[in-house]
């Protein structure tokens, strides 16, 4: 599956799976300009505290699209942003009022995504959106069904429900991985995400 994966989604993925390693909800997020260059990449930092310029930390801000936005030192204007999860309406307001033209995301995210918002001035920015990658979705719920489990204690069941309605076989093998501490233990040996997503290909 890596191989077939596009730099910007490696990438992503790439900034996903670090966040997770970091304690902070693995999603990451990258920004390509119109040439198809990678300017900017982000990740989902709210539980991490890093004093760097240009990035967001420890805050309810610091959502992967978020850094990735900030973290560009070139006009965001006309580009196109990559995201691991669908982008949430905090997100989606940003890629919306920084004139992004194009989003991609891999998974969709039926508690918080925001990019089916509708209003006159969104609809006038002509907002291309590529809807989710069903392969890509899987490997991104089943790290999200991991971390899950470990952070958000008696809604785990709740958030998860909701997901699986969409995604059901990333969900059933992120709670077999959870139980097996698979991605723990992956961590532990300093696994790639390429590493992470083959070992996901051989169960899809």
């Amino acid at each position: 599956m890596w191989n077939k994966m596009s730099e910007p989604w490696k990438v992503c993925f790439e900034e996903a799976w670090e966040a997770y390693c970091s304690g902070s909800i693995p999603i990451g997020a990258v920004i390509v300009s119109k040439n198809g260059e990678i300017i900017s990449k982000g990740r989902n930092m709210i539980y991490e505290d890093i004093k760097e310029p240009r990035r967001l930390s420890k805050s309810r801000l610091a959502h992967a699209e978020m850094n990735a936005i900030y973290n560009c030192e070139e006009e965001v204007k006309n580009t196109i942003i990559y995201s691991t999860m669908e982008p949430c309406v905090m997100c989606f307001g940003a890629i919306v009022m920084n004139s992004i033209k194009e989003v991609n995301y891999a998974a969709r995210d039926g508690v918080a995504g925001g990019v089916n918002l509708k209003n006159s001035f969104i609809e006038k920015r002509g907002i291309k959106i590529n809807k989710h990658n069903p392969q890509l979705e899987i490997v991104q719920l089943v790290i999200k069904t991991d971390y899950i489990y470990r952070n958000r204690g008696d809604r785990a069941e709740e958030l998860l429900s909701v997901w699986e309605k969409t995604c059901p076989v990333g969900i059933q093998i992120g709670r077999q991985w959870y139980k097996e501490n698979r991605l723990l233990k992956f961590k532990e040996d300093k696994y790639s995400i390429e590493q992470i997503i083959e070992e996901i290909s051989k169960n899809i």
